[in-house]
């Protein structure tokens, strides 16, 4: 939350002084945007340490804050339209009240055209999604893909299971995000394909064969500018393609 809100307001308080009219040669919001360029660098590589890379998977989450920042993107981008009609009307001669109207015609007409668009790309984003989704699953189905339910992700509910017998309860792993395979009926063979899948990140020429070392390279700065390559993504459940694997000889 925090982070969004300081990536609108920097953005538009650098953008501010593209009102201002100032000396030849001197000119504040190329240096403020400069500025937030370097810092935009900054905050890019500490975000893949501290929230891609220290942070865990939630299941209970939804895209509504990220929806209303998207919207939020607006502001900074319809300042810069009223920026570009203010300088228009000036070099124009215009009045101040034609000024004044010029730039809030600008700042109205491209919230509306940027909120038309995002509307239209986030419906083709649900459209995607919901042409993928499984829109006939058993609640079984589910449960065997996702592995979390309303038993494993209530604390109160394990203990009980686990440390009073005499309620019947049935015994449950508490859920933790990035350790799912705790909850099959192996858990060592599925932590197997875990760590074969992270040795596929990591170190692709164990799973692949050998890669020379420039490929070795490009490999690691894709890993390191994309994020975790398609292997990383492959399903816990995927131990066919592993079946062969050098490491799950080592276990």
């Amino acid at each position: 939350r925090w982070d969004y809100e300081s990536h609108i307001q920097l953005t538009c308080c650098a953008f501010v002084p593209l009102f201002l009219a100032e000396p030849p040669g001197a000119c504040a919001s190329r240096k403020l945007c400069a500025v937030l360029v370097c810092w935009c660098a900054v905050m890019y590589c500490a975000q893949r340490v501290i929230h891609l890379r220290f942070s865990r998977e939630t299941f209970f989450t939804t895209a509504r804050l990220d929806n209303a920042v998207l919207v939020a993107w607006g502001a900074p981008v319809a300042q810069l339209a009223a920026a570009t009609a203010y300088w228009a009307a000036r070099a124009l001669r215009w009045h101040s009240a034609h000024k004044f109207s010029a730039c809030a015609a600008a700042f109205a007409a491209s919230s509306a055209l940027y909120w038309v668009l995002l509307y239209r790309a986030l419906r083709h984003n649900r459209h995607i999604t919901a042409l993928h989704a499984k829109t006939a699953e058993s609640y079984n189905a589910a449960l065997a893909r996702l592995r979390y339910s309303y038993f494993n992700t209530n604390p109160v509910h394990v203990l009980l299971s686990d440390h009073v017998p005499s309620m019947g309860l049935k015994r449950a792993t508490f859920y933790e995000p990035g350790k799912a395979y705790l909850q099959t009926a192996d858990p060592k063979a599925h932590a197997r394909s875990e760590a074969a899948l992270t040795a596929a990140e990591t170190a692709p020429g164990r799973l692949q064969g050998p890669l020379s070392r420039p490929h070795q390279l490009l490999y690691r700065a894709r890993v390191w500018l994309a994020g975790a390559p398609k292997q990383a993504f492959q399903s816990l459940d995927s131990t066919d393609d592993l079946a062969n694997s050098p490491l799950r000889a080592s276990w």
